[in-house]
Order: structure tokens, then C-alpha cells, then sequence
């Protein structure tokens, strides 16, 4: 019996580095792409934490100053009144007899206190309504009609914006509303021509409305948010040339520092009119 034997064939040793070396270039190119389609997910993902952040903070704010100044009719036809404070700080600022919207401008902190320090604290009242349940707090928990409630917005240490419940005098809890908030700034519009037509003619910082006597004539106010994700990034690089943290301006408060420099962070501004002014 007669064999044939047939020469065998396979790969050269070039052709077997040639495939290796494409081989690695496709692995390469597709790991790029998946790091790429990951750090692009992720800053959207933080974009839209933020985004998120900024809305809300945005809400609970414009919807405390529209409760401002409400107030109860009685049942012979008198509207109440909001009686004077006695200036304890975050309980009471010092309310005027029938002020109802009031602010510290930079607020400068203390041993103990809960607020950052440079940002400013918004301080409204109203009264209860447990009939109707229309004047619901920032916790959403309506009060007696005779009850005035005080809400005191600010962000804290944690970069948390915070409400604190104030009911006649009382303090009754503080709630964290949202996080990622780093700083909080605030001008009031005052309405202050001869047609008092509600309409703003000048915003200024707190400071500036209580030097001029003018809280009985704000019918606005802008608010400045400097919010973040809250969420640390790799991808993010809050930095300057000088590899410092990038430095933003809300309104006339400049130099504020982000908190994180991996943490994206972006100024929001609004303008809410107050639904009760004084008149």
C-alpha cells in the first residue's frame, strides 16, 4: 500500500505578527471609543444632576417668597397684621411691623451656626391657612390660620439648601430641600417711582434695601444660584490656568469659589415677583 502525503500549510511567523498587530489596533481604537462613550455618559449624566439641582432649588425658593406677605381676613373684615421682631438672627431678623420679606446679605457665620459663610439668607413670612389648606410650608404642612409662619432659606455647610419652620416665634424643624447648592445670592427689586405701578425700578442687595428703608417697596426679587452636580467627576477639571478652583459671579458678589474643583458647577438666575406687596 502506497501513501500520499500532502504539504501542509498555515501562517508564517510575518503574517501571524501582521494579524496580531492589526488585531491590537482594533482593540485599541474600540476601548477609545468605549472610554470615550463612558466620559460622555457620565458628563451627562452630571449635567443633568445639575440641571435637576438648580430647577428645584430654583422652586422652593420662588415659591417661599410668592407665600410672603399672605395674610388672613378676619370675620369682621380686617386684614391682619405682622407684628414687630426682636433681632434674633436665624429665628427672627428683626421683622418691621408688617415686613414680611427680609435677607442678610453675605451672611458671615459663627461658631456653630449651620449656614456657609458669603452667601445670603432669605427670610419671608406668612400666615396659616388649615382651612383651605393653601399656605402649605416648604415641608409642605399647612398651619392654623392665627399661626404666622416664618421660612428661613440658606445653604449650609454641606452645600444643602436648607429651610428652617419658624411658627410664632418658635423654631420647628429644619429641612434639607436639595443638595448641591453652593452658594445663594439675592437683589431685591423696589418699586420706588410716585405710580407705584408694581414695577421694579432698581435691584439691590439686602444690605442696600435696609440702608435706604426700602422692604415695603420690594415687588421682586432676582435669585443667584451657584449649583453643582453634587456628584465628584473624574472628567471634571473646575480649574483655572493657574491650577486654582475656578472663580464665578452671581450678580454683584464676585470670587466665589467652587467648593471641589472635580465637581462641575454653574450660575442659575431667576426673578420672582412677590404676589403681596405692601400696599
Amino acid at each position: 500500500m502506497r501513501y500520499t502525503f500532502t504539504k501542509q500549510q498555515g501562517f508564517t511567523l510575518i503574517e501571524l505578527m501582521i494579524a496580531l498587530t492589526l488585531g491590537l489596533f482594533l482593540s485599541g481604537a474600540a476601548l477609545m471609543m468605549y472610554v470615550a462613550n463612558k466620559n460622555t455618559y457620565g458628563t451627562i449624566v452630571d449635567n443633568s444632576h445639575l440641571q435637576e439641582n438648580a430647577r428645584y432649588a430654583q422652586k422652593f425658593i420662588q415659591e417661599s417668597i410668592m407665600r410672603a406677605g399672605w395674610r388672613v381676613i378676619t370675620a369682621s373684615g380686617e386684614i391682619e397684621t405682622f407684628t414687630p421682631g426682636t433681632a434674633a438672627d436665624l429665628k427672627d431678623p428683626g421683622w418691621k411691623v408688617d415686613q414680611f420679606i427680609t435677607a442678610i446679605n453675605n451672611h458671615k457665620g459663627g461658631s456653630g451656626e449651620e449656614p456657609i459663610e458669603d452667601s445670603d439668607i432669605l427670610f419671608t413670612r406668612y400666615y396659616g391657612s388649615s382651612t383651605d389648606q393653601t399656605m402649605q410650608d416648604c415641608s409642605g404642612t399647612a398651619h392654623a390660620n392665627s399661626q404666622v409662619v416664618t421660612e428661613i432659606l440658606f445653604v449650609n455647610k454641606k452645600f444643602e439648601l436648607k429651610c428652617r419652620i419658624v411658627v410664632d416665634n418658635a423654631i420647628e424643624k429644619t429641612i434639607t430641600l436639595i443638595s448641591g447648592v453652593e452658594n445663594l445670592q439675592l437683589l431685591f427689586g423696589a418699586d420706588t417711582d410716585k405710580s407705584q405701578d408694581y414695577i421694579a425700578n432698581s435691584y439691590m442687595n439686602a444690605a442696600d434695601v435696609t440702608s435706604k428703608k426700602l422692604w415695603e417697596k420690594i415687588v421682586s426679587v432676582r435669585i443667584g444660584l451657584l449649583v453643582t452636580s453634587g456628584i465628584f467627576s473624574s472628567n471634571a477639571n473646575n480649574k483655572d490656568k493657574e491650577g486654582k478652583k475656578n472663580k464665578y459671579t452671581i450678580f454683584d458678589q464676585a470670587n466665589i469659589a467652587i467648593s471641589d474643583s472635580k465637581l462641575y458647577g454653574q450660575v442659575f438666575n431667576s426673578t420672582v415677583s412677590v404676589r403681596n406687596p405692601l400696599r
